[in-house]
């Protein structure tokens, strides 16, 4: 976390010697999902909170239109809540019941075209978005697992602890894929005193399960409050 901060910092003040760039911070909660489906069977997840931390370039392309670009460091969680059961006939059945929380932390690159529309007030009004480029980092799963099997004569209860951690790659061990493509969308506010307040969402449209059989994908959305240097 230091060393994403330490990134962030040094991105920031590169660009601040720029005369016509100039450049926030940003931080704030948001509500995530991380929401897989397997062949037939889809995994019930529910929102979190989780947050983000974000600092961007404002690079200006006209008076009403910008470049925003820069670093987002995000933190996505979501509660898992799946259960599944079969009956096979006489008394014979099987059940399985997962309770979990789990979070992935990525780092993103978005690259938005902002919109601010002419209006009769002191501060700025920014609509936009764009894409972004999502590298996990490191992220955990916490929870139980349950199993009860009868074969109609004998009842087999199994429950484990969930306590792993999350790996990105390719290879067979692997939970998710390292790259998140998505789409980012943002409407902030910046008064006439630098205060920019703000409201996200960043959807993700690629798959990120390392498993060819199954499907994962990212949704975030969130309220950032942050401050604006070097604005006019």
């Amino acid at each position: 976390m230091k060393t994403i901060i330490s990134i962030l910092a040094l991105f920031l003040i590169s660009l601040n010697g720029r005369s016509q760039v100039h450049f926030s911070i940003n931080a704030g909660p948001n509500f995530g999902n991380i929401k897989t489906t397997s062949e037939d069977v889809g995994i019930d997840s529910k929102l979190a909170i989780g947050y983000i931390f974000t600092g961007y370039a404002h690079i200006p392309v006209s008076n009403n239109l910008k470049i925003l670009t820069g670093l987002e460091y995000e933190s996505i969680h979501a509660k898992i809540d799946f259960s599944e059961s079969e009956d096979y006939g006489g008394g014979a059945y099987s059940k399985i019941i997962i309770k979990a929380k789990q979070h992935l932390d990525y780092v993103n690159i978005p690259l938005k075209l902002m919109y601010s529309p002419v209006i009769k007030a002191k501060g700025k009004l920014e609509i936009g978005g764009g894409p972004f480029i999502g590298i996990g980092l490191s992220g955990k799963g916490k929870g139980t697992y349950y199993e009860e099997y009868s074969d109609g004569i004998t009842l087999t209860k199994d429950e484990e602890t969930i306590d792993e951690k999350i790996k990105f790659g390719s290879g067979d061990d692997d939970n998710y894929k390292r790259i998140n493509f998505g789409l980012g969308l943002n409407v902030a506010y910046s008064t006439s005193s630098n205060l920019r307040l703000g409201v996200y969402t960043n959807i993700g449209l690629s798959n990120i399960d390392a498993d060819p059989d199954s499907k994962t994908k990212t949704f975030t959305v969130g309220l950032t409050v942050g401050y604006v240097f070097g604005a006019k």
